[in-house]
């Protein structure tokens, strides 16, 4: 019930209880078809109060239908007397802004209230709410406003989310701002793996979760959200959710999901169709953010060894450190240098030298795990981040690496030599906690390690604890 609805009822009520000299009185509000009726204000002692009670009407047969018909009834318990008086408030506007409203009148000295008692009361209250269609009038016109405040706003919302770092959370919180759903969900569809991914959900608490564990096959059958895509219709609603398909012209791209189903309030009308006129602009803000993320991603990778750039490396870095040292975790990296790269560039040129770089790259993405990080540090310097793994782990790996990078041959019999060239690289470690507990320093003493096997022959391993003192 809204604010202004509600001060008209209390003005009703006090006319009322003047009117024909009523000491108690409940006003309730028919909440849904299933038989409940739920007070929100209550007159006693000459002084209204908000009130919550819920009355299921059906436990009565005769009680229900007098009520769904409009007709008046009454109970008895006791020396309790109740006479329920309904009144349908039939907007001119449209039937789904119908309201009805039940007028409970009540004596608790056991006299039974007459027909004619509640005649009066209608005849009354009949006259009393014929204003009360200007504050539906006031309450469209609020929600016109409001609406368009609310498309406007949006619009600056989806916008905004493509340059922002984390567009669809700041796409979700501004959805949840606007509407108050219990939930939303936000997914999107994969066309290389077929499949329908969750990308986050938001509640009223504004909290964002990560769904992204949430894949479905697109195939029928499997789920009401596929079954919705692969189908014609543009949006699907029941009564406490919607399901709405994300398009860009007539491709599908993803689909939002709203619901009220903790809460139990229908959703309006008004809030589906704004989203349903909203849903090609979240189809776009959808494909905008990963097409920006895409770009992004891009711009942190280096073109010839499809490697991690150093400023990526520095940022996950730092990531990896601080989860290291708040989990209680282990952290090493191996700091990796071409041995006679320089020579290799003066002697063949560029062309020969960035071959060396792709080859040596493709080894080590061959060789090492997920979790792992590896990094174009800078010329022929590679850097390799390994969370939670120790010196062991780290020597083992750098060891294997080493092996797998003498077997690679470059081919340099356009320059007039038939031996194909081989390779070799130096390898430093540092391990967190164990040679520091610094961010800046495990780097350097990886550089350290590094420097130590390149001054002794190169084509090497060294970790930074192992360093003859």
């Amino acid at each position: 019930m809204k604010e202004k609805e509600i001060d008209f009822i209390k003005k009703v009520i006090l006319d009322l209880s003047k009117e024909l000299s009523l000491k108690n009185l409940t006003v309730f509000e028919y909440i849904n078809s299933g038989g409940i009726i739920k007070a929100f204000l209550r007159y006693r002692f000459d002084t209204i109060s908000e009130h919550c009670e819920y009355v299921w009407i059906k436990s009565s047969k005769d009680f229900f239908s007098s009520i769904e018909s409009g007709a008046e009834y009454v109970t008895k318990q006791g020396k309790c007397v109740f006479g329920y008086v309904p009144y349908l408030f039939k907007s001119p506007v449209s039937k789904e802004r119908e309201k009805k409203f039940i007028f409970r009148i009540e004596r608790f000295d056991g006299k039974k209230f007459t027909q004619r008692d509640l005649k009066k009361v209608k005849t009354s209250l009949e006259r009393e709410m014929k204003d009360f269609y200007l504050i539906d009038f006031e309450e469209i016109k609020e929600s016109y406003w409001r609406n368009l405040n609310i498309a406007a706003s949006l619009g600056r919302i989806f916008a905004k989310s493509v340059r922002e770092k984390e567009g669809f959370k700041f796409m979700m919180r501004g959805l949840e701002s606007f509407f108050g759903f219990d939930r939303i969900r936000l997914y999107r569809i994969d066309e290389q793996k077929n499949i329908l991914c969750g990308i986050y959900s938001i509640d009223r608490t504004t909290r964002i979760n990560d769904i992204s564990h949430d894949t479905i096959p697109m195939k029928s059958g499997l789920s009401t959200l596929t079954d919705i895509l692969l189908g014609d219709e543009d949006i699907v609603c029941r009564e406490y959710i919607i399901y709405l398909p994300l398009k860009i012209d007539y491709s599908k791209v993803g689909m939002l999901v709203v619901d009220n189903l903790l809460s139990r309030v229908i959703i309006k009308k008004s809030h589906i169709e704004l989203l349903k006129s909203f849903s090609s602009l979240i189809a776009l803000a959808i494909e905008n953010i990963i097409l920006f993320e895409k770009i992004q991603e891009m711009s942190m990778y280096d073109d010839l060894t499809q490697l991690p750039i150093r400023r990526y490396f520095n940022q996950r870095f730092q990531e990896e450190f601080y989860r290291a040292s708040r989990f209680n975790q282990r952290l090493s990296l191996i700091w990796i240098d071409v041995d006679y790269f320089k020579e290799i560039n003066d002697s063949f040129g560029h062309q020969v030298g960035d071959v060396v770089l792709k080859e040596i790259s493709q080894c080590i993405l061959r060789t090492i795990r997920k979790i792992d990080f590896p990094c174009r540090y800078g010329g022929d310097e590679i850097i390799i981040l390994l969370p939670q793994s120790g010196k062991e782990h780290a020597i083992g790996l750098a060891r294997r690496l080493s092996e797998e990078i003498k077997r690679i041959k470059i081919d340099v019999s356009n320059f007039g030599i038939s031996k194909d060239i081989t390779l070799t690289a130096s390898m430093g470690i540092a391990s967190y906690p164990d040679d520091t507990k610094n961010l800046d320093e495990l780097l350097s003493r990886g550089d350290e390690a590094l420097y130590w096997v390149k001054s002794h022959g190169k084509n090497g391993v060294m970790a930074y604890s192992d360093i003859p003192k």
